[in-house]
This record gives C-alpha cells, sequence and structure tokens, in this order.
C-alpha cells in the first residue's frame, strides 16, 4: 500500500526576508513569525489555482500542518472554501526547536481561536521546545523522531492522500537531502510516496 503526499512549504514568512538584512537575528528575535504579504499572495495563487495548475490536489483526502502560524496561514488559504480535514500536528515544526524563536509556536488556545475549525487535538504543550539551545546533533535527532511520529500517524490514518504544509528543513530531513540544504520553493507541492 502506499499513500501520496504533497509536501508543501509555508509562503515566504517574516524571518525568511530579514535573515536577508540582518541575519540570525531574524530567527533569534521574533517568535513564531507570520507570513508576508508575498506569502499570502503565494498561498492565494494556489487556492485560485486549485482545479487547474494543481490538479492533484482536488483528490487530498487530509491536509496536515505543522502548528506554526506561518504553515496553518498557508493551509487556510490554500484550502480555504475547498472542504478538507485540516489537522495541526506538533510533530510538523520546523528544526531547531531551540535558540530559533521563529520557530516556537505560539500557545495552542489562541491559535484555535485564529484557526476554530482546524483540528488541534493533536498538540502536545510544546513539549518539543527547548529554552537553552540544543547541539545540532541533538536537534537532528529530534528532528529525525518527529518524522518518524508524522510517518506513524500517516501509516495509521485512513487517507490515502495528504496535502502536509511544513517547513524547508522539516521536508529536507524526509527527503534525505538534509545536509544539502536544497531551498525548497514557497507554496509548491512536491509529490513524495510513502510505502506502507
Amino acid at each position: 500500500m502506499k499513500k501520496t503526499l504533497y509536501l508543501i512549504r509555508h509562503g515566504e514568512a517574516l524571518h525568511n526576508i530579514l535573515h536577508k538584512k540582518i541575519g540570525e537575528l531574524a530567527y533569534t528575535s521574533f517568535m513564531d513569525t507570520e507570513l508576508t504579504d508575498i506569502g499570502v499572495k503565494q498561498a492565494m495563487r494556489i487556492n485560485s489555482n486549485f482545479n487547474t495548475m494543481y490538479g492533484n490536489l482536488i483528490d487530498i483526502d487530509t491536509v496536515l500542518t505543522s502548528p506554526l502560524r506561518r504553515t496553518l496561514r498557508t493551509a487556510d488559504l490554500i484550502f480555504k472554501n475547498k472542504n478538507k480535514k485540516i489537522v495541526a500536528l506538533d510533530c510538523l515544526k520546523e528544526y531547531p526547536q531551540s535558540g530559533h524563536i521563529c520557530n516556537k509556536r505560539m500557545d495552542v488556545g489562541y491559535l484555535k481561536q485564529l484557526y476554530p475549525n482546524f483540528d488541534f487535538n493533536n498538540i502536545n504543550n510544546d513539549v518539543d521546545w527547548g529554552n537553552i539551545k540544543r547541539t545540532r546533533r541533538v536537534e537532528k535527532i529530534l528532528l529525525k523522531r518527529r518524522i518518524e511520529q508524522l510517518i506513524k500517524f500517516i501509516k495509521n490514518h485512513e487517507s490515502t492522500s495528504f496535502a502536509v504544509v511544513g517547513h524547508c528543513s522539516y521536508f529536507n530531513m524526509l527527503l534525505d537531502q538534509f545536509e544539502k540544504n536544497i531551498e525548497l520553493k514557497h507554496v509548491f507541492p512536491y509529490k513524495f510516496i510513502l510505502r506502507c
């Protein structure tokens, strides 16, 4: 059996732009960064071309998303009025989960107010976040564990076709190209087949 995943990196976010101007401070100064105006337009472009340019997205059963604001907003904009169940998963959060405050999510109560139609039942009270910066090696191990949790969730889910709205480093690890650090396009569906 196989499951089809469409991996979609979130739209351009504040820290993506600020990194070009202020470097590492972009990751350590702003918590749970939001989409820029360009990021919003990127997501809306897929929504408006949903049935044509991205025809395979019609067949998606379930949308999985990281619970960070930039991914939640991207998922909301892409799948607005498309009648898809959207599930937030803590295991989809970006790498690293310490030091880079842009990857620390807001309180789940606040997120539920922003996205009342999303399923937040799989949120774990942010147990992955560490206030003290961890080593790269430890963060990679934790990222691999989160990916294992995602794969287990997908394998046990009744759906066969998923959109997964997440992050560049996360998807690079899933695609076994983490060390190459390939810059994935914002809001572009990369097809990935998961063998069960």
